[in-house]
């Protein structure tokens, strides 16, 4: 199993050199972060970090941000409210 795979983004890809290797750094930026917390866990249960699994973990890591963390919550913000400018004109572009 490939990274892409593990973290849910084997479709997600561009055709776009510049998307293509921003898309390789975020599966980079995310594989390294899921690595680090299974060394961490490994490390707080005094186990090897093969004895944690990888795809357990990115299975239950959105369940666990959201219970442990309060990461991952409902916007509750109030957005102010929008004025709508009816007299004011638009511009105008050549071509």
């Amino acid at each position: 199993m490939t990274s892409k795979d593990l973290l849910g983004l084997r479709q997600w890809w561009s055709s776009q050199r510049p998307l293509i290797l921003q898309q390789i750094a975020v599966v980079l930026l995310l594989a390294q972060l899921v690595q680090a917390l299974r060394l961490h866990l490994a490390a707080q249960a005094g186990c090897d970090p093969f004895d944690v699994s990888l795809p357990l973990l990115v299975a239950h890591l959105p369940p666990l941000l959201r219970a442990r963390l309060g990461l991952l919550t409902t916007n509750t913000r109030a957005s102010p409210p929008l004025r709508i400018l009816s007299n004011v004109p638009l511009p105008r572009f050549h071509k």
